[in-house]
C-alpha cells in the first residue's frame, strides 16, 4: 500500500510538473485568452479609418490591425499578459499606451484613441499647404529642421515667414470648433530684435480676431475689432531666438485658459468673438512651428 501511495504520489507530482496549473492570471500560456477592441477618432471626434495599431510585448509586435471606416479595430484571442499599445495615423503625431493590462478573460471594448497633434512628418517638403493648414498672409513653407529632438518632433516643421513690421503671416486650420485645446511648439529665427510670434485664436477675417503673441521681452493677448488693438493681458518675461517654446490655449463656453510651456498664464472670458479659426502667426521674422495639437472638445 505504502508502494502504491508512493507511487501515486510521484506520478502526480510529474504530471503536475510538465503541465502545471495556469492560475496566474497574466501568463501568457493561460489558456483563458483576453480581448482588444477600440477605435480610432480624428482630432474633431470623426472616426479614423486607417490607423495602424500595433500590440506589443517586450519590445516585439504582437499582433497588428488596421481601424476600418468606423474606425474600429481589434485583437482576440490575446495570450494575457502586459502590453504596449502603438498607434500611427498618416499626419499626425504617433500614440504610445504603457502598461497596459490583459488579465486572462478579459474583454477591452472600449479603448478609444485620439489623433490630435500634426507633426508634418507626411508632408512634403517646400508644401505652404500642410494637411488641414492655409496660409491667408506671409510665406509659408514645410522644412527640415533636426535639431533638439527632445524639443519637437524631427524631422519636418512648418515655418512661417514676414519680413516687416507691418505684415503679418497667419496660416489657419481648416476647420472651426467651438470648444477646444489648441498648442504649439515655435522656434523663432530672426535677424531683426523687434519680431513677434504666437498664435490667432477666432479668426474671422483679417481685421478681427484674437492673438495670443509673444515678444521678445514679453506675452500678450490682444483683442482686434476692426482691425484696432486692444491689449487684454500681458506677461513680462525673457524670450530668445532659436529656443523652443510652447503656448497653447483651452476653450469652453467662451471662457479661454492660456498656458506658456504648459503653464497656467492667464484666463479670460470673453464673447466678443467665436465660431473662428485657428491659426499660427509670425511678424517680422521667420519662425518655426511644429507638434500643433488641435482638439475638438
Amino acid at each position: 500500500m505504502k508502494n502504491f501511495i508512493l507511487l501515486f504520489t510521484s506520478t502526480f507530482l510529474i504530471i503536475t510538473c510538465i503541465n502545471p496549473p495556469r492560475s496566474n492570471e497574466f501568463d501568457p500560456q493561460n489558456p483563458d485568452k483576453a480581448e482588444f477592441k477600440g477605435r480610432t477618432y480624428n482630432n474633431d471626434n470623426t472616426p479614423l479609418s486607417g490607423a495602424v495599431i500595433y500590440l506589443m510585448r517586450d519590445n516585439e509586435i504582437i499582433k497588428i490591425d488596421t481601424s476600418d471606416a468606423s474606425g474600429e479595430f481589434e485583437f482576440i484571442h490575446v495570450d494575457p499578459g502586459i502590453y504596449k499599445v502603438l498607434a500611427d495615423a498618416e499626419y499626425f503625431s504617433a500614440q504610445e499606451f504603457y502598461p497596459e493590462s490583459l488579465s486572462a478573460g478579459t474583454h477591452l471594448n472600449d479603448f478609444n484613441i485620439y489623433f490630435s497633434t500634426f507633426d508634418f512628418e507626411d508632408d512634403t517638403i517646400g508644401d505652404s499647404t500642410p494637411y488641414g493648414f492655409n496660409p491667408v498672409g506671409g510665406i509659408w513653407a514645410i522644412e527640415n529642421d533636426s535639431l533638439d529632438p527632445e524639443k519637437h518632433s524631427v524631422n519636418k516643421i512648418y515655418n512661417g515667414g514676414a519680413d516687416s513690421v507691418s505684415s503679418s503671416a497667419i496660416a489657419i486650420y481648416e476647420k472651426k470648433p467651438a470648444d477646444y485645446l489648441f498648442e504649439t511648439n515655435f522656434k523663432v529665427f530672426s535677424s531683426s530684435d523687434d519680431w513677434s510670434a504666437g498664435i490667432v485664436i477666432e479668426y474671422q477675417n483679417p481685421q478681427n480676431y484674437y492673438l495670443l503673441r509673444v515678444l521678445p521681452d514679453s506675452i500678450n493677448l490682444y483683442k482686434i475689432i476692426n482691425g484696432n488693438l486692444d491689449s487684454l493681458r500681458v506677461k513680462y518675461l525673457h524670450f530668445s531666438k532659436g529656443i523652443w517654446y510652447r503656448i497653447g490655449v483651452q476653450c469652453q463656453d467662451n471662457y479661454r485658459i492660456y498656458y506658456l510651456n504648459n503653464e497656467y498664464l492667464y484666463a479670460v472670458l470673453d464673447k466678443t468673438l467665436n465660431n473662428g479659426f485657428l491659426g499660427l502667426y509670425v511678424k517680422n521674422g521667420s519662425v518655426h512651428f511644429d507638434d500643433v495639437t488641435i482638439q475638438f472638445k
